[in-house]
C-alpha cells in the first residue's frame, strides 16, 4: 500500500545550548503528514537530542519545487499504481551564504534545486533571481564573501555569496524515498512563520 498523505518539512529549527550566548538555529528535513504528526516531532528531536526549549520557527512542506511535483514514501511500500513514472532527477539543498552592509551578522538564502548532479547546485544557484533581486544590488550593498571554496556568484567583479552546503535531501530522511513528477505549475510552497513552536515531548 502507498501511503499518499505524508509530506516532506523544510523546518527551521531554534534552541538553547550549554555554553552558548544566543538561541541557535537549524534547517531539519522530515517526514509526516502534518507539522503536527508525532512521529515528525521524534524525528527532530533525535535530531537535535541535547537541545533546550528545542522549538519550530517556521516550516514548508515541499510539494512543488520548480517543473517537478514532489512525493516521498517509505522504502518498504510499493510504489504508486497510478502509471505516473517518477523522473530520474534528484531533489537538492542549497544554503547560500553572504554579507549585507545593513545586517550585523551573515545572512542565508535557502534553495531547493531539482537537478541531475549535486556539481549542478553551483551553477544553478548562481542563476537564481533573488541574487539579481534590486534588495541585492542596489538597496543592500553585498561585501564581498567566502566561507568555503564553493565560489557561487559576482557581481562587478565582486563573489557576493558562497554555497556553504549542498545536500541531497533523500540523504536526510533514512528509510523514505523522494519521488519527483515532471509537473509544470505556478504553484509555490510558502513559508510558514510559526515564532515559537514547541517540539512535542
Amino acid at each position: 500500500m502507498y501511503p499518499d498523505n505524508l509530506r516532506i518539512f523544510m523546518i527551521y529549527l531554534g534552541c538553547g545550548m550549554n555554553g552558548r550566548i544566543t538561541e541557535q538555529h537549524d534547517i531539519f528535513f522530515g517526514v509526516g503528514e502534518s507539522i503536527d504528526d508525532l512521529s515528525l516531532h521524534a524525528q527532530i528531536k533525535s535530531s537535535w537530542p541535547d537541545a533546550k526549549n528545542l522549538h519550530i520557527d517556521g516550516y514548508k512542506i515541499i510539494r512543488q519545487v520548480g517543473d517537478y511535483t514532489v512525493r516521498v514514501h517509505r522504502k518498504a511500500d510499493l510504489l504508486p499504481p497510478n502509471g505516473a513514472i517518477p523522473s530520474n532527477k534528484t531533489l537538492f539543498f542549497a544554503n547560500a551564504g553572504f554579507y549585507l552592509k545593513s545586517e550585523e551578522g551573515e545572512s542565508h538564502k535557502w534553495l531547493l534545486l531539482v537537478l541531475d548532479d549535486i556539481s549542478e547546485v553551483k551553477p544553478e544557484a548562481m542563476k537564481h533571481p533573488f541574487f539579481k533581486s534590486e534588495n541585492m544590488v542596489n538597496k543592500s550593498p553585498v561585501i564581498p564573501h567566502r566561507d568555503n571554496e564553493i565560489e557561487v556568484l559576482a557581481t562587478n567583479g565582486k563573489k557576493v555569496a558562497d554555497v556553504d552546503d549542498q545536500i541531497n535531501v533523500e540523504s536526510l530522511l533514512k528509510e523514505y524515498t523522494v519521488m519527483l513528477y515532471k509537473h509544470v505549475s505556478d504553484q509555490e510552497d510558502e513559508w510558514v512563520h510559526l515564532g515559537f513552536y514547541p517540539v512535542q515531548k
